[in-house]
């Protein structure tokens, strides 16, 4: 009975084989015992061997996305037979245990920036296996991002507060009525200063509380140069309040364009990948993380055919 198991696992792992990156090997890291009844493997010890790139999420140095989350899926086999050891993969310092003689995915927490090297370790001092087919492969990697609720909140935030701004700026033309455009700006002020008590997210509060302090400077300005009572147009200084906010709203409008760019890159990689050979659990995941992607993209304008 033993050897038909034996012969049963030999030509699933060659079946296997052909769509698998093999990581480890008993033929290659095991010493054979002289009957050939059983194979000695040594330990792997940490940080672990080293195994070939994953595939990364799109690159990004706009300061909110490159600090974003990621899970990443590995779909591997454990083709052995024998006694169990403590073998496991590992990133960036979570590690998680390979089952022997199974064939199962594991998700790790990814960020980029951190350490990006998957590894393979073996903790136990030895291991024996009864062939030398007893393999490790990877069959499928997935990555995705983790929380783009996240990134679309930020989004909304940076669109609202960026047609806030353009909205005063169209107002503030020369020959505008001056206390009109300062009640404007007032306005306008009291609405993202309620924004910024709700915003939860720390970019999002700086990036609210920036735009609070170019229309407390525009508020000082005009009431500097024109006077609390003045009944002028003020033009040449509305001229320079305009060109407070534009500064502003070209600055909004940098950061839009580089999330635009970085989700409309992730839409199309994950629609690339296609239906993934996973499990329901990590397929929905990927799925949802696809649908949260299009949502924001519609949010953006962003049409990926």
């Amino acid at each position: 009975m033993k050897k038909i198991n034996v012969i049963l696992l030999m030509l699933l792992a060659d079946t296997l084989i052909a769509n698998t990156l093999t990581i480890w090997q008993a033929s290659d890291s095991c010493d054979a015992k002289p009957s050939g009844s059983y194979h000695y493997c040594s330990p792997i010890p940490e940080p672990g061997r080293i195994l070939t790139a994953f595939p990364k999420p799109t690159n990004s140095d706009h300061h909110f996305i490159k600090n974003l989350d990621y899970h990443l899926v590995v779909s591997y086999h454990y083709l052995c037979k024998g006694r169990s050891d403590q073998t496991y993969l590992s990133l960036d310092g979570s590690k998680k245990p390979l089952k022997f003689g199974s064939k199962e995915e594991l998700v790790f927490p990814f960020r980029k920036g951190s350490d990006e090297s998957l590894r393979l370790i073996r903790q136990s001092r030895s291991f024996s296996t009864v062939s030398s087919h007893c393999r490790i492969g990877i069959e499928n990697q997935y990555i995705f991002p983790a929380n783009v609720k996240a990134l679309h909140l930020y989004t909304y935030s940076l669109k609202n507060t960026d047609t806030l701004l353009a909205s005063l700026v169209t107002a503030a033309t020369p020959g505008s009525a001056f206390h009109a455009t300062k009640a404007n700006i007032e306005s306008s002020k009291s609405i993202l200063s309620f924004q910024l008590l709700t915003a939860t997210n720390k970019l999002a509060k700086a990036m609210i509380q920036s735009s609070i302090d170019q229309l407390d400077s525009s508020l000082k300005y005009l009431s500097q140069s024109c006077g609390e009572d003045s009944t002028t147009n003020c033009s040449p200084e509305l001229i320079d309040v305009r060109r407070i906010l534009s500064a502003q709203i070209e600055k909004i409008d940098g950061e839009i364009h580089q999330i635009k760019s970085y989700v409309e890159s992730e839409m199309i990689r994950l629609e690339d990948i296609g239906e993934p050979d996973v499990n329901d659990r990590f397929k929905n995941q990927l799925v949802s993380a696809k649908s949260e992607l299009e949502t924001l993209g519609s949010l953006l304008n962003i049409e990926v055919e």
